[in-house]
């Protein structure tokens, strides 16, 4: 059985905190882990268990909550999610999820009309 592992360059640190950039080598991650999108400078993460998970930058609401921290450095659960997520895909800075319940969810730039809103 394969074991979901993440890597990559570390360049964004969270505000106010500067250090020199790094190679971070490779990490477990839990839990486990069916699907990964990548957008422009985030990324997002579908568990097994149909929990959705954002982390990278986080301007203009891409990773799905607000956050005072130009970055999230660690994968962390959309908790607003009532229901399980079945799929998910990542534009440039923006987010579209397939629930369990077949409804379709956006977050994220908003400004092409890319969530599906109208702008």
């Amino acid at each position: 059985e394969m074991e979901p592992l993440g890597w990559g360059r570390h360049s964004h640190h969270r505000y106010r905190h500067r250090v020199s950039n790094r190679h971070l080598g490779l990490q477990l991650l839990r839990p486990r882990i069916a699907k990964v999108s990548c957008g422009g400078g985030f990324s997002v993460a579908l568990s097994t268990e149909g929990e959705v998970f954002t982390f990278g930058l986080s301007t203009g609401g891409r990773l799905g909550f607000r956050t005072k921290f130009r970055a999230q450095l660690r994968p962390r659960r959309i908790e607003t999610m009532t229901e399980g997520a079945m799929d998910i895909a990542a534009g440039s800075g923006f987010v579209l999820l397939c629930s369990a319940a077949g409804r379709l969810l956006s977050w994220g730039d908003n400004s092409k009309g890319q969530l599906g809103a109208g702008h």
